[in-house]
């Protein structure tokens, strides 16, 4: 017997040259080539099989899933061994896992004019098609077959009908928002050295993983086996992978380049089918050459669009890394051009206060924001994990600090200063992530890590060890209770209270459920430590999209959705909000704001929780100085909620709070800053900000004008004019 010259019993060699051929690993730290927290194995994982090929061999079958047309896209590479063959049979039949379905199979011809075909085919799912996502990961299985008269060739391949993309700056499923709740996995496996190819070992990663509330994993400048991705297809997490590269010499050299490109086609090529492969960097915190990132993100794109694609995963590049690039379809940093966009620069830097987010610096980012590596608070070592290691790689750092600590006398304190440090970590996890949820603009967080990082001089910043075990620092049922797709929230402005202080806050809900809870009810309970209730009520859940940005509001309105739309009052144009009305004469002295003060209906039902009457008054100071006054002259139909009187001598229809209806939505648009966070603090903005919502959420709230978006567009500033010039009572005289 022969195989391709061989006797059967000839000995088949694979000769592996693992030395470092190209540079991808700065100070050989990535994790696809690192002994930082593996080993680099003299061989190759997973199957390897001699399998005899028929004469028309499936290459590769890919599935494109069309949402809207119920359907999926089939492409298959048919690849022609025998130059004989001339034509082929391909049969396509899709499986339903959860509910059991067998479609109906189609079969179609294929004809060989070159040794290499694609064959591209419409599916139909019809009306039962189900969705892929983290609350419901249904899978199906394709099995594509091609039939000649020498014999048959089978594919099968698993895809979910899925599709992610982003929609005005914000991730999304399916057109359905998400919020990405993630961690770095690092190719941390002590036993083995080596990343598991079975499916048993990444259920532990996957299930832990679940356990504590995540839903999404990165994997850090490396692309895991095929067993991770089926393990995450079933499970419904969202995962990023990216190119083995973490290299400050990106572009520089030709053959490196070439092997970039090369890796990204293999692992397209493997792994492309799965839903629960979203996203791909082309590295971690990767310099210089922006111009090749981007070009090669644009390759990426035309090659596959079932993904996303950033350039990096972070940088440290001058000039780079506050802004997305722009072919990236996501944006993971630590900072913006406008500040940091994680704990690790505030939380030492300014005194607590639980008030704040990052929606300042996160202003004008316009694709999905994803908050890099938060948290690496540092927990003293467990000596305990000790006896884990059992496997291919010792502990010797943590055999090192026991030794140290037994010589300095200190080793029976081990246990409490790692129950005081990791506890303490806890605290700062919470605030981490209920900072990341309380910004409207973020898609999502990266934890580093969940998981120890035995790395880079011992890395001990996970709430598990490096075996996925919890240090039992916190359980997991505390921690998802800040860490889940439905998060209550808590703004408050400090963290210590005297006895003789009425404490307040104010509650939202981050909600990234697949249902929301318009019409549905809260039920608080508020107890000590001991138990005992202070007190418990119920909460009208809150059915209106606040917002500052005028696409968002665009959005939701068209959605049928309703809208209380605060921009920040230098981002409008107006005329400046004053609290005195005008000085002497507004023919005297014309360089004035020119206002009168408020006009309102103190009996009207949205103003019903805010006291007033029909002028202005000292209530009113915060709310107008921190406002903006809009010209409504050219839409006579909008209805002003909070008028503003205008002097005598230019007489135009001002107002500060309008109703009016968009399409199928509602909106109440303030040019009173209600939203940002300085504004929040005042009590009269957060009572008026309490009674229009509170209006919103009634029968009462049934807007009778119409407006376009021209209309709405002509309320901002063309230009971003950042810190806006105020009057003051000299300018009157200023020639």
């Amino acid at each position: 017997m022969k195989i391709n010259n061989l006797t059967a019993d000839a000995p088949i060699f694979l000769r592996i040259d693992n030395r470092k051929q190209h540079d991808i690993s700065m100070r050989e730290l990535a994790h696809a080539y690192t002994e930082d927290t593996q080993v680099k194995w003299n061989g190759v994982l997973g199957r390897m099989e001699l399998k005899a090929e028929n004469d028309v061999k499936l290459q590769q079958v890919n599935v494109y899933p069309d949402i809207a047309g119920k359907r999926i896209k089939v492409k298959a590479v048919l690849v022609r061994t025998n130059p004989q063959t001339t034509q082929a049979e391909i049969t396509l039949q899709v499986n339903c896992a959860e509910t059991g379905k067998s479609y109906e199979p189609q079969t179609y011809p294929a004809a060989f004019p070159h040794d290499t075909v694609c064959i591209e085919k419409e599916y139909a799912l019809g009306e039962d098609m189900r969705l892929w996502d983290e609350f419901s990961p249904t899978l199906y299985t394709l099995q594509a077959s091609c039939h000649t008269r020498q014999g048959t060739d089978r594919y099968e391949t698993t895809f979910g009908m899925r599709e992610i993309g982003h929609t005005d700056g914000y991730l999304t499923i399916n057109g359905n928002r998400i919020f990405l709740r993630g961690t770095l996995e690092c190719c941390i496996f002590p036993l083995t050295g080596t990343p598991p190819t079975d499916e048993a070992g990444w259920e532990k990663v996957f299930s832990t993983a679940k356990a504590w509330g995540l839903n999404h994993l990165r994997f850090h400048s490396y692309c895991p086996p095929e067993a991770a991705f089926k393990v995450a297809d079933r499970m419904g997490f969202y995962l990023q992978v990216e190119l083995p590269n973490w290299s400050l010499t990106v572009g520089k050299d030709t053959a490196t380049n070439r092997f970039l490109y090369q890796e990204f086609d293999r692992i397209i090529a493997a792994y492309g089918n799965h839903p629960s492969f979203c996203m791909l960097s082309t590295g971690n915190e990767l310099q210089p050459d922006f111009q090749f990132l981007n070009a090669f993100v644009g390759y990426m794109k035309r090659q596959d669009n079932r993904h996303l694609y950033a350039t990096t995963t972070f940088t440290f590049e001058q000039g780079h890394g506050t802004q997305p690039e722009p072919e990236d379809d996501f944006f993971v940093t630590q900072w913006t051009d406008k500040g940091w966009i994680r704990g690790q620069g505030v939380f030492d830097a300014e005194e607590p206060n639980f008030n704040k987010d990052y929606r300042q610096a996160a202003e004008g980012i316009k694709v999905p924001l994803i908050s890099h590596e938060i948290g690496q608070y540092s927990v003293y070592p467990d000596m305990k994990e000790i006896g884990n290691y059992t496997g291919t790689l010792e502990p010797l750092n943590l055999k090192a600090i026991q030794k140290d600590l037994e010589k300095k006398g200190l080793a029976g304190k081990a246990e409490r200063y790692l129950q005081a440090s990791g506890r303490f970590a806890v605290q700062l996890y919470k605030e981490e992530i209920e900072r990341a949820m309380k910004t409207p603009q973020f898609s999502g967080y990266q934890l580093l890590g969940l998981q120890d990082f035995p790395g880079q001089g011992t890395a001990l910043i996970g709430l598990v060890n490096a075996f996925w075990e919890s240090k039992k620092l916190t359980d997991e049922r505390y921690f998802r209770q800040f860490c889940s797709p439905v998060v209550p929230l808590a703004r408050f402005e400090k963290a210590t209270w005297t006895t003789n202080e009425t404490f307040a806050a104010q509650v939202e809900i981050a909600n990234y459920y697949k249902e929301d809870i318009r019409g549905k009810h809260i039920l608080w309970q508020l107890t000590d430590k001991t138990g005992y209730e202070v007190g418990r009520g119920k909460l009208d859940a809150g059915d209106v999209v606040l917002t500052q940005d005028i696409s968002q509001a665009l959005s939701a309105l068209e959605a049928g959705k309703k809208v209380l739309l605060s921009p920040r009052p230098d981002k409008l144009e107006g005329l400046e909000g004053k609290f005195l009305p005008v000085f002497w004469s507004p023919v005297h002295f014309p360089k004035q704001a020119g206002t009168m003060g408020i006009l309102c209906d103190p009996k009207h039902p949205a103003l019903l929780h805010f006291p007033t009457e029909i002028h202005s008054d000292w209530q009113w100071w915060n709310l107008v100085k921190h406002s903006k006054v809009l010209v409504m002259d050219s839409l006579p139909d909008l209805q002003p909620i909070i008028e503003v009187t205008d002097n005598f001598v230019n007489n135009r229809r001002l107002a500060s709070v309008f109703e009016t209806k968009y399409g199928k939505g509602k909106l109440i648009m303030s040019s009173i800053d209600l939203l940002s966070t300085e504004s929040k603090q005042k009590p009269e903005v957060k009572q008026l900000f309490y009674s229009l919502t509170q209006y919103m959420n009634s029968a009462d709230f049934v807007p009778t004008g119409t407006v376009s978006k021209q209309d709405l567009l002509s309320f901002f500033s063309k230009q971003n004019k950042g810190v806006e010039k105020r009057t003051d009572a000299r300018s009157i005289y200023e020639e």
